[in-house]
């Protein structure tokens, strides 16, 4: 064999007898995908009514005591009907929103707010059930609820399975019971509205 042969055969050679001593390690490595959830909501209010525009307002005999007062803009200016919700709740997330609750920062005392999700329970007397019992369980179309001052802060669902993109009505009421003693005044608090995946 020419030397040649032998110098480019060599390394080809070496190589075989050196094969079976290359070792080998392998990993592995889990990869996610993911769009991460987003749980939000908006409120939209029918006009002249806003979130800084929303009132309940006694006619009539002023003497602190009516049942069933209407949500009005601060003037007094009609926003809502028995065909015309209050607020329409929009899913802005990308999950479906499983309760939407609602509660308040305080509410006096004489006043008692109620909330229906459809015409159904439009101005209803909210006597389905009474206290604590009010709060509890999933509420239908023609269902409302009500808080007062002992319960105004208590957290209570008003809503359930709110689809993506999906849109809920409430209607909103008040009764006041000797407010004030019906003496004029003007008090205020916070409806706040949580959306629960």
């Amino acid at each position: 064999m020419k030397k040649g042969t032998i110098g480019i055969l060599l390394p080809a050679i070496l190589a075989l007898i050196l094969l079976p001593l290359v070792a080998s390690d392998t990993t592995t490595t889990t990869i996610t995908f993911k769009i991460p959830v987003t749980v939000s909501h908006s409120i939209a209010y029918t006009a002249p009514c806003s979130s800084l525009n929303f009132a309940f307002i006694e006619t009539g005999t002023i003497d602190g005591t009516q049942n069933q007062i209407n949500v009005t803009g601060s003037d007094g200016s009609a926003c809502q009907t028995q065909a015309n919700y209050i607020m329409r709740v929009t899913n802005g997330g990308n999950v479906v929103i499983g309760g939407l609750a609602v509660n308040f920062s305080a509410i006096s005392s004489g006043v008692t707010v109620k909330v229906s999700k459809g015409t159904n329970g439009w101005e209803s007397t909210c006597t389905l059930v009474t206290g604590a019992g009010n709060y509890t369980g999933a509420p239908q179309t023609t269902f409302c609820r009500s808080w007062n001052t002992t319960y105004a802060t208590t957290l209570a669902n008003v809503s359930v399975s709110l689809a993506v993109s999906g849109t809920a009505d409430f209607w909103l009421w008040s009764d006041f019971n000797n407010f004030n003693s019906g003496l004029a005044t003007e008090t205020n608090a916070t409806l706040t509205t949580e959306a629960k995946q």
